[in-house]
This record gives structure tokens, C-alpha cells and sequence, in this order.
């Protein structure tokens, strides 16, 4: 693999189409894809990575999608479309099949966040197995995981937009079989993907930055809300509107509402922002009693809720499980209201290293060894970007 860069957007459209040509090429002439994204995979993330198989299968290659561990119980839906497409999934990374012509990374910010195993890291090193990468993470704390000519990274409201790109320019495309072109390509299960990405990550398009992305949402919402709904039966029990699909997605299970009451029963609000952190006491009991993925999961839904409830950010911790790291998780989120402040910007202001995302969201981890209380380091956070907010003026 080269050597990682800062990612930035791809300036010209005839760029993007260089690249989109390219991956079109490596899809019809290759034969067996991995798939992977980063540890811990979100809901756009796997989306991105069913409906890059979805597509693959109907070229009648062999896809295998690598997750590395189990899948959240409310994405399982699209893992089952994977069973009946002849799509394999893989959840131990040591598990890897052999002739594999090209890797596929979905929705990975920088290398660090790939998965880890001896096999995996042979497979990132073979300069004899292709790497093609969809991702939407721009700026300092990111760098190119893919072949140059074969990286679609650029601004989009989610990696799943850039696979449903991919799609519109595959089924015209002159080398495609004609039995494949137009509509047959997008079939109700990569519609169904594809969204479940775009608005997974964008909550119905309400955290998109730039009118680009806005525009696009709004294309590629309606183009695919529009064929789900002529694929879709009316009496059937399957999915036929995007509110129903965001429905699936954000579903609470009873252990998952439990999660979220404790959250917001730890919640206290400073002069402008609101937080919510466990301490570790909590945060063991919590990892007992809803695991791992459901705490983290759960975080990120409350830390969006307290920013929209402050109408500026909100910020999320707690301490990983010991078997699972030494460190704690932070998430801070911007609200869709606010605009005024870059929050990779505040990873700087804090001197934090170990952490990254978006303009409107970040996540870090700190070494549990180096907090003495969480409370507190997390009152000295908001303190100090109460202090910042008052100095621009924002607030």
C-alpha cells in the first residue's frame, strides 16, 4: 500500500470520472472482491459495503464482505440480503479467502482505523491485490488507504452516495451487458442499501455541509425512493419508503432504550452546552449489561441529541471495556443549527491526537490511565469551549 496522505476532494468532475472509470474497470474484469471497513462498522459502512456487493454479484463475481465482529442486531437486515445474493460474509479477520483480485475499503477515514490480523495485513501489503476505496472523511486527520486512480474520495453525505454514483455511471456504461443496463441494475435490495447509508449518516439529510451535498441528497433520495417504491409490493412487509427505513435503522431495542435512559439520567448542562459522561464504575456496569457495541452506539445518538437540544454541540464519554481497550471514548457533535466552528479544529485546541471525523463531529480516545475524573476532564472540556464560543462571539 503507498504511503498514507491527506485526503482532499476530488477537484474536477472529469477527475471523478477518471476514477469512477477506472473502478468500473477493475469490477468487470476482476473476478474475487473483499470487502472491509473500520473497526466497530456504522450503519454506512456496511450499507456502503452490501451495496458495492449487491452490485458486484449481479456482474456475477464473488464478493465476500470481512466485518471483524458481530453486526448490530438493527443492521442485520442487510446482512440477510447478503445470504440470498450470494454474498459471504466473514466476522473473524483471521478467516480470509484466497485469490483475491481486489480489496475494497469502505467509509475508513485513515489506515489505523482498518481492522487488524496477520492475514489482513499480508493482504494490505500485496501490491498484487488491488485497492479500491469509496470514503466522504476529508482533512488533517485522514490519509489514503487505496491505489492512486482508484480512490473515490471526495465530499458526500456518505460513502453509500459514492457506491450509488458508481452505479448510475456502471448501468450505461458500453461495456456493460445490455440485459443489465438501466433499471435492472438497481435492484430493490441495492436501493434499500443505499439508503440506509445516505441517511444513516446524514439523519435524513439534516447534517450535510455544503449545498453540493444537499443537492445531491436530494437527487440520489428521491431517483432511489422513486424505484424502491416501483420494487417495493404494497402489501408486502418489506421496506417501501425512506421513513420506514430510517425507522429500521434508529429502532431501540429494550436494552438499547435502557442504554439511553442512563445516558440522559448522567446528562448536565453548563451556561451554553450539554454532556453526558459515565464514570467507570458506570461505564462496567453498562458494558455488562448492554455490551460494547450497544454503549458506543447509543453515545452517538445522544451526543446528536444534545446538540440539538443545546442548538450548538454535545459531547458523549465513557470507558471502553477493559477487555476491549484501555482507553475512554469521547464524541462531540455539532448541531445542524450551527455552523460557526470546525470541531476537528477543537482536536487541535485540545491538543488531542488520537482522534478525528467530520467538520460538524469528532471522536477521541483518551488513556484511562491519564483521567483521574472523568467529570471533570469533561466540565474542563466544555469549559473551555464555552470560553471559545463567548471569545468568537457565537454564543
Amino acid at each position: 500500500m503507498k504511503r498514507p496522505e491527506q485526503k482532499t476532494e476530488i477537484k474536477t468532475i472529469a477527475g471523478k470520472n477518471r476514477i469512477i472509470e477506472n473502478i468500473i474497470g477493475a469490477l468487470l474484469s476482476k473476478d474475487r472482491f473483499l470487502l472491509l471497513g473500520h473497526d466497530n462498522p456504522d450503519e454506512d459502512c456496511i450499507a456502503a459495503m452490501v451495496a458495492f456487493g449487491l452490485l458486484a454479484s449481479r456482474l456475477d463475481k464473488t464478493c465476500y464482505i470481512l466485518t471483524c465482529s458481530e453486526i448490530n442486531e438493527n443492521y442485520r437486515y442487510l446482512l440477510n440480503i447478503c445470504r440470498y445474493n450470494s454474498i459471504i460474509t466473514i466476522e473473524n479477520c483471521a478467516e480470509l479467502p484466497g485469490g483475491v483480485g481486489g480489496l475494497v475499503i469502505m467509509d475508513t477515514a485513515k489506515p489505523s482505523m482498518l481492522p487488524k490480523s496477520e492475514k489482513l495485513h499480508e493482504l494490505y501489503e500485496d501490491e498484487t491485490v488491488l485497492k479500491i476505496e469509496f470514503d466522504h472523511h476529508l482533512g488533517s486527520d485522514s490519509g489514503y488507504i487505496g491505489d492512486e486512480g482508484y480512490c473515490l474520495v471526495t465530499g458526500a453525505s456518505s460513502s453509500s452516495e459514492l457506491v450509488g454514483l458508481l452505479a448510475f455511471k456502471l448501468r450505461c456504461h458500453e461495456k456493460l451487458p445490455a440485459s443489465l443496463r438501466q433499471e435492472n441494475l438497481m435492484t430493490r435490495n441495492f436501493v434499500l442499501a443505499v439508503l440506509t447509508g445516505i441517511i444513516g449518516d446524514s439523519k435524513m439529510g439534516k447534517y450535510l455541509k455544503s449545498k453540493r451535498e444537499q443537492w445531491f441528497y436530494r437527487l440520489f433520495s428521491g431517483l432511489f425512493e422513486e424505484i424502491l417504491l416501483k420494487e417495493t409490493f404494497k402489501d408486502s412487509k418489506n421496506f417501501s419508503t425512506m421513513e420506514q427505513v430510517y425507522g429500521e435503522i434508529f429502532k431501540l431495542s429494550k436494552a438499547e432504550e435502557n442504554c439511553h435512559a442512563l445516558f440522559l439520567d448522567r446528562m448536565k448542562a453548563g451556561k451554553t452546552l450539554r454532556w453526558s459522561v459515565l464514570g467507570k464504575e458506570e461505564s462496567v456496569r453498562a458494558m455488562g449489561e448492554f455490551g460494547q457495541e450497544t454503549v458506543t452506539a447509543i453515545s452517538r445518538t445522544v451526543a446528536d441529541e444534545l446538540a440539538e437540544k443545546t442548538k450548538v454541540m454535545g459531547l458523549v464519554g465513557f470507558y471502553d471495556d477493559p477487555a476491549h481497550s484501555d482507553f475512554i471514548q469521547f464524541r462531540l457533535r455539532r448541531s445542524q443549527h450551527y455552523k460557526g466552528l470546525d470541531l476537528r479544529n477543537v482536536l487541535e485546541m485540545l491538543k488531542i491526537e488520537n482522534g478525528g471525523g467530520h467538520e460538524g463531529a469528532v471522536g477521541f480516545r483518551i488513556e484511562r490511565d491519564r483521567v483521574d475524573n472523568i467529570d471533570r476532564y469533561a466540565e474542563n472540556i466544555i469549559e473551555k469551549l464555552e470560553e471559545r464560543l463567548h471569545e468568537s462571539g457565537n454564543r
